[in-house]
């Protein structure tokens, strides 16, 4: 049997209260951490907060078991994780962990309490090395997979960028996440109220598990980019090169297809079936096969899922008929939708497209107002909108900003 630590009969009552607020914080707090890692693709930072929260919210005596799993011990990560558990159960054996206040706000208490208190800098040291292990991770993390993302059309300097906020995440992580709950588990441990601390662990992966699961999911088979994309490419698109070449492919895609959309189209009296797709009822709808199509060729410049971001519309333009004259005309335009912050439309290209040297349209004033009123312009809009018709401002590639 465990001994028990000297201050715990000196530790005062933990109420109801105490708990709920524990529970409150180990429900919502690491939901949120979980999503947002899973969005972005943090997923090394979900690794070892594991290795770090998992032993002290299911193993009870860290120490104790680690001793027993020599083996694991001798795995670099594993044994890494588990060993900074292990100077925790020692630190907090010898020192109760203080409020869980001080630990909610332990960016602000911390430099106060370590102005005068010894075990206060201490114990932020160990949490120090913790982090710092955390942001080498990072840093290895975008060192080895810089060439395949950034370059050609973003540098050193986007890579640091995208590091430091990953690295402040971490941080994050460690600060307001890590040390409540790992304080909670020593507390609950070494006071002997272990039900509370089997319950508080039980809820969180009862919440964090399908969440996860939930995000991933959603975030890979929405039909659109990953959130980690999106941003990339939003970051890519401030690059005047990166904006010339695309416009350029996407010009001659848009050139490419117009008029066989239009053959298609126009044909045969609707319902018909063009390139494997009904004709679209509203005005402006996706064209699945083509999406797939420019996301193939735009694939060499927006590098890895970033592609997926973008989507084909075909648009319904009516001619207005003159009282007494045959019905309307009808044409169909074809362009480019972007889904990222803000979603714009990229191009477009005139029914005549594939012959008018004037043809394609990149700046918003030049869309003819029987082409605009299809769209809906709203700055709430974001970036996983799935409606090709909906844009958050009244831009196309060139009047990028």
């Amino acid at each position: 049997v465990e001994s028990m630590p000297a201050w715990a009969e000196r530790a005062g009552r933990l109420g109801v209260l105490d708990f709920v607020l524990r529970l409150a914080f180990c429900l919502v707090a690491p939901l949120v951490f979980v999503v947002a890692c899973v969005m972005y693709n943090h997923f090394e930072l979900l690794a070892v907060l594991a290795l770090v929260v998992i032993p002290c919210g299911l193993l009870g005596n860290a120490g104790r078991s680690l001793e027993r799993l020599e083996v694991v011990a001798s795995w670099p990560v594993i044994g890494s994780a588990l060993g900074f558990v292990r100077k925790l159960h020692a630190f907090y054996f010898e020192h109760a962990p203080r409020s869980f206040l001080y630990y909610l706000a332990y960016p602000v208490t911390c430099p106060l309490a370590a102005i005068r208190s010894p075990v206060a800098r201490r114990e932020f040291g160990l949490y120090r090395n913790f982090v710092a292990a955390l942001v080498s991770v990072v840093a290895i993390k975008y060192a080895v997979e810089y060439s395949a993302t950034f370059p050609p059309f973003l540098g050193v300097a986007d890579a640091f960028g995208f590091a430091f906020m990953h690295a402040v995440l971490a941080i994050f992580g460690t600060l307001v996440l890590l040390l409540p709950i790992t304080t909670t588990a020593f507390t609950y441990h070494f006071t002997g109220r272990r039900w509370r601390l089997r319950t508080l662990a039980a809820l969180v992966l009862l919440v964090t598990i399908p969440a996860g699961a939930a995000t991933y999911w959603m975030d890979r088979h929405s039909g659109g980019a990953t959130a980690m994309a999106r941003m990339t490419l939003e970051f890519r698109m401030e690059n005047e090169a990166f904006r010339r070449e695309l416009r350029a492919a996407s010009e001659m895609f848009l050139r490419h297809h117009v008029d066989e959309v239009n053959q298609s189209l126009l044909a045969v009296p609707s319902p018909v079936v063009y390139l494997g797709e009904p004709v679209p009822t509203e005005a402006v709808a996706e064209h699945p096969e083509l999406t797939e199509k420019y996301r193939r060729l735009v694939s060499g410049l927006a590098t890895r899922d970033e592609a997926d971001a973008f989507r084909v519309f075909v648009l319904r333009e009516s001619a207005a008929a003159a009282k007494g004259e045959a019905p309307a005309t009808t044409a169909y335009w074809i362009g480019i939708h972007a889904t990222i912050d803000p979603p714009f439309v990229l191009a477009a290209v005139r029914p005549d497209g594939h012959y008018a040297d004037d043809a394609i349209v990149t700046h918003w004033d030049e869309l003819p107002s029987s082409v605009r009123e299809h769209f809906e312009v709203d700055p709430e809009a974001d970036a996983i909108e799935s409606a090709p018709h909906r844009v958050a401002q009244r831009l196309m590639i060139d009047d990028w900003r």
